[in-house]
């Protein structure tokens, strides 16, 4: 019960990450030219520093910015979060609710990202620290995420789907 409110924030670690497996996509990875696969990489990689920083700071409206308007979080300990306004409202709920907690570092460590036309998909893991305001010790988390993502209009990537698994929390002396 010492570390109650830090459910809240590893949710909210593994919210920022997540997914699902897309089941149709446009046109394969080889299909586009070496330049623009160059290019929504590195959107992708911008989504991600973003995503990072955003965590770190608790920054809900950043991280809001970064989901599409149909985002669907599926979580391990609840029914899935549908849409970018009940997400918005869960992170806020979260933030609340983990006031007492400083988040000190917030990883994605992404193993694979594969681009298929307008949709990409991405597995990997997540880790965080935060620690008690009041002081005491570290807190870790993390887990693994598997997210879809979408290009939008403007060459950008938004996560739309996204699914994470927590490992057990651990202390760190």
């Amino acid at each position: 019960m010492r570390y109650k409110s830090f459910g809240a924030a590893a949710t909210l670690i593994s919210l920022c990450c997540g997914a699902l497996a897309i089941t149709a996509c446009q046109s394969s990875e080889n299909q586009k030219a070496p330049a623009s696969l160059e290019a929504d990489r590195a959107a992708i990689e911008r989504l991600h520093q973003q995503d990072m920083t955003a965590a770190k700071n608790w920054d809900v409206e950043t991280l809001v910015s970064l989901w599409t308007d149909d985002i669907v979080a599926l979580r391990p300990d609840g029914p899935p979060t549908i849409g970018k306004e009940a997400a918005r409202a869960q992170l806020l709920q979260m933030k609340d609710q983990s006031r007492d907690l400083v988040i000190e570092d917030y990883k994605l460590d992404f193993k694979e990202v594969k681009i298929a036309g307008d949709w990409a998909y991405e597995w990997g893991y997540f880790s965080g620290t935060m620690r008690p305001r009041a002081g005491g010790d570290p807190i870790t988390a993390g887990g693994k995420v598997m997210r879809v993502l979408q290009r939008q209009p403007d060459g950008a990537w938004k996560v739309a789907r996204t699914m994470y698994v927590n490992d057990p929390l651990q202390d760190q002396k």
